[in-house]
């Protein structure tokens, strides 16, 4: 599984079919879904949609990526533009979301994944991603891989 993240820095988990693949079309998929099973029990795999990671893999920039991220924020500071939290931005909107709300859902369903936002905020994953993360920071959820839980 390294040798497939090694060749692409930027990318955080292996596609379960490839890996699959790896061992050949052969091999026994209850064979290879058990020891993936056990694996992610173990915590040594985390698996993540569609695809599985390391536990501490993390996407890493070349020097000429990492050059032209510099390059970006320099460019964000002399236009004066500046960061902002998902936090701000709820603040901004004065827009009041039903924390009762979210928080039985998730109660009720003991934990969820950035696949279930719809269910629970109303819109996909792509613009879930920041809240869910807001509400980690917040501590009103926690994350262990890709699973959360209520605090």
């Amino acid at each position: 599984m390294t040798e497939l993240l090694e060749n692409d820095l930027l990318k955080k988990s292996v596609n379960i079919e490839e890996l699959r693949n790896r061992f050949g079309k052969n091999f026994d998929k209850l064979l290879f879904q058990n020891a993936l099973d056990d694996l992610c029990r173990e915590n040594k795999l985390v698996r993540e949609a569609g695809g599985c990671r390391t536990p501490k893999r993390c996407a890493k920039l070349n020097s000429t990526q990492d050059q032209l991220v510099g390059q970006v924020f320099q460019f964000a500071e002399k236009i004066r533009v500046t960061p902002f939290s998902m936090g701000q931005i709820i603040e901004l909107s004065k827009k009041k979301y039903p924390k009762l709300e979210i928080q039985k859902i998730i109660s009720e369903k003991k934990s969820f994944t950035l696949s279930d936002s719809t269910e629970i905020l109303g819109f996909g994953r792509t613009k879930g991603a920041p809240i869910f993360d807001y509400l980690d920071s917040i501590g009103f959820t926690k994350q262990e891989g890709n699973i959360r839980t209520l605090k």
